[in-house]
This record gives C-alpha cells, structure tokens and sequence, in this order.
C-alpha cells in the first residue's frame, strides 16, 4: 500500500477553505516544475545552499497544504542536503520525484471530482 498524497482533513483544519485549498493545490503544482528543475540544477552543481533553501521551500509547502508524501521526501531531501552535502543525494531526490509523479497523477482527478461535488 502507497503513502496517502494528501490530508484534506488537517488541510481543512489549517486553512478553513476547501476552495482555497484546491487553488492552493493547483498553484503548487503549476510551480513545481521550476522549483524542482532549479533543485536539480543545484544539486548537479553542488550548490548546498540553494538546494537547502529549495528543498526547505517544498517541505514548507507542502507541509502546509497536507501534502503528506512530498512533505516526508522534502523533508528526508532538505536533513540530507544539511548533515551530508551532494554525495548521498540521489535516493532522496529520486524518493522526492516519485512523490511529485504521484501528485501530478493524483490531482486532476481531485480537482475534477470537487469541480463535480460543488456543481
């Protein structure tokens, strides 16, 4: 069985608004791509400190919108990034891509199926 990608229940608790929630969650998402491709970029170059500001960026975000599988690999990424430098980097980055490919997967049909339960 998979990790769950997102909590609506301990968004809800922290944000109050489903319909903010999901303009949140589509905002992240049309985001994503850059703040993973400037990550890489970093993290080829051995650019520590722009891959911990990153890393510790995603892990933020996605804390708080209940992303629970990209908050765990963020989180993992951003303590790899500050105990050990690019050396071990690549199963957390890799855990952190899979974790997106999820999300990526995941919400349109969210997002279409709240479209559906408000009309």
């Amino acid at each position: 069985m998979q990790d769950a990608i997102f909590n609506q229940k301990e968004a809800i608790d922290r944000i109050y608004d489903l319909d903010l929630i999901n303009q949140l969650l589509a905002q992240f998402n049309e985001t994503l791509t850059a703040e993973v491709a400037s990550l890489l970029n970093a993290l080829e170059n051995d650019d520590m400190h722009t891959a911990e500001q990153i890393s510790h960026s995603l892990k933020g975000v996605a804390g708080n919108l209940s992303l629970i599988g990209i908050y765990q690999a963020a989180t993992a990424l951003n303590d790899a990034i500050k105990l050990s430098g690019s050396n071990t980097m690549d199963n957390f980055t890799n855990k952190l891509l899979e974790e997106i490919d999820r999300f990526n997967a995941w919400l349109p049909g969210y997002l279409s199926a709240f479209e559906q339960d408000i009309s």
